[in-house]
């Protein structure tokens, strides 16, 4: 469990993330829907990168 938790940590989990939601196309979602998800989606993993700090980066 905690090395699930510290993949959470890493901006490249929400890289990944991303590209497993893409690689769902065909769950029927239309254009626009798929839009606003990434859209959504690249906010929250914006947010996400602003707050968390790199490993072996002071703070």
């Amino acid at each position: 469990m905690d090395k699930m938790l510290a993949r959470l940590s890493e901006p490249s989990t929400y890289a990944g993330a991303a590209a497993m939601l893409a690689s769902l196309g065909i769950m029927g979602f239309n254009e626009g829907q798929w839009t606003m998800l990434f859209g959504a989606a690249a906010a929250v993993a914006a947010a996400v990168a602003m707050v968390i700090r790199e490993k072996g980066k002071p703070e």
